[in-house]
């Protein structure tokens, strides 16, 4: 005899798996109003195919993150000079034995990936590897000690795998011109396991 509660988890369970189908799927469900159809490039001549999109909204992104060349004297020499070199010493200051902090060295606790695990939210965005976090969340002890070991290699080597060091970017269109790259907001999805990491 099925329970109320045995029809509640069936349920959860059908709808968790229609979610992942989507977002292993590599696409968006149909009808989806932020696929981009044609960008037009800083220089005037519109993309109409995935690559040329692909590369006119890099081309964006990338001038984003580059300095505005200006003819103002806005900016303060000075206190550009004074914050670098301020940054230095303390850069200077924290390899020095007596300024290190042994809280923040150690390598993370199980209870601590456990805690930082739990909180995770659900039903966000996953990534192009498929995870997502409800199954972080809820993979149990066993899992939780597997991912103790592996933060606690990542510590002590101070490396990171490459693929979490990148995000995808997924554009959300605003309003206006939907061929101006300009008009959509970039979101960056990181992988799962790096938004996990205490």
């Amino acid at each position: 005899m099925r329970t109320c509660s045995d029809r509640f988890r069936e349920g959860l369970a059908k709808d968790f798996s229609a979610s992942i189908r989507w977002r292993t799927a590599g696409k968006a469900p149909p009808g989806n109003a932020n696929h981009v159809t044609k960008a037009r490039a800083s220089d005037g001549h519109t993309a109409h195919s995935d690559a040329g999109i692909t590369r006119v909204f890099a081309d964006h992104y990338h001038q984003l993150g580059c300095p505005v060349q200006s003819d103002a004297q806005e900016f303060d020499e000075a206190h550009f000079h004074h914050v670098t070199a301020r940054v230095a010493e303390f850069a200077a200051l924290s390899l020095e034995p007596e300024h290190a902090d042994d809280v923040l060295d150690v390598v993370p606790s199980v209870a601590e990936i456990d805690r930082a695990l739990k909180q995770l939210a659900c039903h966000k965005a996953g990534t192009s590897n498929g995870l997502v976090n409800e199954l972080l969340k809820h993979g149990g002890s066993a899992f939780t000690s597997m991912f103790h070991c592996l933060v606690s290699v990542l510590w002590e080597t101070e490396c990171v795998p490459q693929h979490w060091r990148a995000g995808d970017i997924v554009n959300l269109f605003k309003k206006g011109d939907r061929a101006d790259p300009g008009n959509y907001r970039g979101i960056t999805l990181l992988d799962v396991a790096v938004n996990s990491t205490p």
